[in-house]
């Protein structure tokens, strides 16, 4: 299926990626299996199909979004979260352990490869799934995925709730988290989070530059 994927025969990957799910034997195994048709689904722009796919992968752990008032379940969600946070700074986010249980690392990086076709298709769902992973990443500890979720729960901050001061300290986290973690495959994507959405909301817009130049020259090493 990743060959298929890679010389961008999409329709008899995601074939093959739906045979693999009636063979899988965990929710792991189906979980990565999912992961891979969210990313087959991206490609072609095919954001829907991949919003649809990723919602069906989060409900094999029991990640389902109630019909309801979006909003008010934003604000619910905000509150869990100041509650899991429980007072601590970013220093202390930054330095919080390493998360260490396998499948909370699965569902967060079920969720990470969730967000684009979410934050496309489903933008109702998108700031619930965002509050939800942040949940998790204060309850579990930090791995690579934490800092895509932080850098996205800045997002969220800024657009749902207009924190301006708090989306800054929080996308500024998600790159010191992934300094420190040495995690080159989405350093680029980071640093053009913070330049292209929160940065220039603090600092004069021309100071975010370099930030973009650093970005793509991350992916380039990658």
């Amino acid at each position: 299926a990743e060959c298929e994927f890679l010389v961008a025969r999409f329709q008899d990957a995601d074939t093959r990626l739906e045979a693999l799910l009636t063979r899988a034997r965990s929710r792991s195994e189906r979980a990565r299996v999912y992961g891979l048709r969210i990313r087959l689904r991206l490609v072609p722009g095919h954001f829907g199909a991949a919003a649809t796919a990723a919602l069906e992968a989060l409900r094999l752990f029991g990640i389902t979004f109630p019909d309801a008032d979006a909003q008010a379940l934003v604000q619910q969600e905000r509150q869990e979260v100041e509650r899991e946070l429980a007072g601590r700074g970013i220093d202390a986010l930054l330095n919080a352990p390493p998360l260490q249980d396998p499948e909370t690392r699965t569902v967060l990086g079920l969720i990470v490869d969730s967000f684009t076709g979410i934050y496309i298709a489903r933008p109702d769902v998108f700031p619930l799934l965002v509050l939800r992973a942040t949940r998790l990443v204060l309850r579990h500890g930090n791995c690579e995925e934490s800092a895509v979720v932080y850098t996205y729960y800045a997002r969220v901050l800024l657009a749902a709730f207009g924190d301006i001061a708090a989306a800054y300290e929080y996308s500024e986290l998600a790159v010191r988290l992934n300094e420190r973690l040495d995690d080159r495959k989405r350093r680029g994507m980071l640093l053009f989070s913070h330049a292209g959405f929160i940065h220039f909301w603090r600092r004069p817009f021309a100071s975010g530059r370099p930030i973009l130049d650093r970005g793509f020259a991350a992916c380039l090493e990658v």
